[in-house]
């Protein structure tokens, strides 16, 4: 009795068991894809030197833009974005100006005065891969003491 009592309990539970697997022929469940926000900026390139001796100074000011090949690139997946440019030279000696050339994915200010706070440098981002090269000049007058000016400089991708 007790042996056909086993029989008939393993059965029941292998016939429900059976019959679960029968019941559907498909199967589902939720499946999210996330895309976060991408705003990347980088530089390519080394640092600058703008030297400026008596063979570069003629007359009372002088404008000397640099040679080296240095280039900004940006992504971003988003709309209305911008991008800041600042120094942390609170008081330089000599002037110092900054502009984009080349410029693909933005629009480029006119020649941007670097200074110690953020300034627009390119407006017009929206969801691009872009990249510019980097123009700077320093102006000197016969005025400019001698000396260096060293900066860091800050580009950063913002809303506008």
């Amino acid at each position: 009795m007790k042996k056909g009592l086993i029989i008939t309990v393993v059965l029941m539970l292998l016939s429900s068991y059976l019959c679960m697997l029968c019941a559907s022929n498909a199967a589902r469940h939720k499946m999210t894809v996330e895309v976060a926000a991408v705003n990347e900026i980088g530089l390519i390139g080394g640092d600058v030197v703008l030297t400026v001796d008596s063979s570069s100074l003629k007359g009372d000011s002088q404008r000397i833009e640099s040679k080296e090949a240095c280039s900004l690139i940006w992504t971003t997946n988003q709309s209305d974005k911008k991008i800041t440019i600042e120094s942390d030279q609170p008081a330089p000696n000599a002037g110092l100006t900054a502009s984009a050339r080349n410029i693909k994915g933005g629009i480029p200010e006119p020649e941007v005065k670097v200074c110690a706070h953020p300034v627009d440098f390119i407006t017009g981002i929206s969801k691009t891969t872009g990249g510019c090269d980097l123009i700077y000049v320093a102006q000197i007058t016969s005025e400019t003491s001698g000396g260096i000016d060293s900066h860091n400089i800050t580009y950063t991708l913002t809303d506008l």
